[in-house]
């Protein structure tokens, strides 16, 4: 079997934030453990988002408040990270805006972070579908016609 020298494709994990103070952040990949967190944690946001059952401590797992977004961001980004956008002046929505990209860049992958933010959804500017039929992701039957329905 051939040799395969993947060395540099192990060691490109961070990810780069640039354009949200007067330097790049630089965010490190999380450690094995912290990873499958984050994968758990986005796995049970998938079922939520297509309306799967979800148990009641599933859904507990998705809500942070206070201490446990403040943790859950400091994990997420680093305390170096949070300390340099603290001390660079951003605020506080723009970091956890920052987090929830790294958060789906590092627990789905670095694709749908930035299909997410093109959308809009980390600074809560993403578009409503607007029928029925796209907001749940499928396509409406075509409608039969009256003749259809009333069988001469």
């Amino acid at each position: 079997m051939p040799f395969v020298d993947l060395s540099e494709f192990l060691t490109e994990n961070d990810l780069t934030m640039q354009g949200l103070g007067p330097r790049d952040y630089v965010v490190p990949a999380p450690d094995v453990d912290t990873g499958l967190r984050y994968t758990a944690l986005s796995n049970v946001a998938i079922k939520v988002n297509k309306g799967e059952a979800v148990s009641p401590a599933e859904m507990a797992s998705l809500k942070l408040e206070g201490a446990e977004e403040r943790t859950f961001v400091s994990q997420i980004l680093s305390d170096a990270v949070v300390d340099q956008m603290r001390e660079d002046g951003l605020a506080w929505p723009a970091v956890v805006r920052c987090a929830n990209y790294a958060f789906t860049h590092f627990a789905v992958s670095p694709e749908a972070a930035k299909k997410a933010f093109e959308a809009g959804v980390f600074s809560g500017k993403a578009q409503a579908p607007t029928n029925r039929a796209a907001r749940r992701g499928t396509q409406s039957a075509p409608r039969a016609s009256r003749a259809s329905k009333n069988p001469r």
